[in-house]
């Protein structure tokens, strides 16, 4: 029983390893481990990756972990690990290029709240597969939140001076908008594979 439910989520403890592993790091990790795109150009291309990964305080790395296990009880099962370390693969560096590209006036950034919108979206997606359902309707509710959210981020602003005083350094509203964006396209790549693969085993069958 154990052993199963450690596979489940076997993502999710992975993943709060490896945060942890780099907010043990301290203030010398954030340095040199954070987005800052002057060090990227200048030959510093890990930081692309890096910058998800590492946190401004404990706190910050706590409200981050946490919202993954939310998405962990809700929605890991719908892709295997592996998959879902492809998600990563491609929302982590296409979040920080689309800083690059998109606010050529930030100066730095760290913080995993981008990629855990793409998780949270691609997860939801994948529950929407299911045709009715209380799965079916939480998906729902969290994808009209995570919107909403986005919609108030983007144009009335959040929840910025409560969150900043908080986690100790201020909120980059625009990384959520990013990683939501890439998670709709991770999310309609594997729903599209799925159909695909459905089909062929169907063809193979006749």
């Amino acid at each position: 029983m154990e052993i199963a439910l450690i596979r489940k989520h076997i993502f999710w403890i992975s993943l709060a390893v490896v945060v942890v592993i780099t907010g043990m790091l301290g203030d010398y990790g954030r340095e040199l481990l954070r987005y800052q795109p002057d060090m990227f150009v200048s030959g510093e291309y890990w930081r692309i990756i890096t910058a998800h990964f590492v946190h401004l305080s404990w706190m910050h790395t706590f409200f981050n972990l946490a919202g993954t296990a939310i998405f962990s009880v809700l929605f890991a099962r719908h892709l295997s690990v592996l998959q879902w370390w492809w998600v990563l693969a491609f929302c982590v560096p296409a979040s920080s290029l689309a800083f690059y590209f998109l606010n050529p006036n930030l100066d730095w950034y760290v913080g995993f709240s981008g990629v855990l919108h793409s998780i949270l979206i691609v997860g939801g997606i994948m529950e929407l597969r299911k045709k009715e359902g209380n799965d079916r309707r939480l998906a729902l509710l969290v994808l009209g939140v995570i919107t909403a959210k986005l919609i108030q981020e983007q144009f009335w602003g959040g929840m910025e001076s409560t969150t900043e005083s908080i986690i100790a350094g201020k909120v980059f509203v625009d990384a959520h908008l990013y990683g939501a964006i890439f998670g709709v396209i991770c999310g309609v790549f594997y729903i599209i594979s799925s159909i695909f693969d459905k089909r062929q085993d169907e063809s193979e069958a006749l």
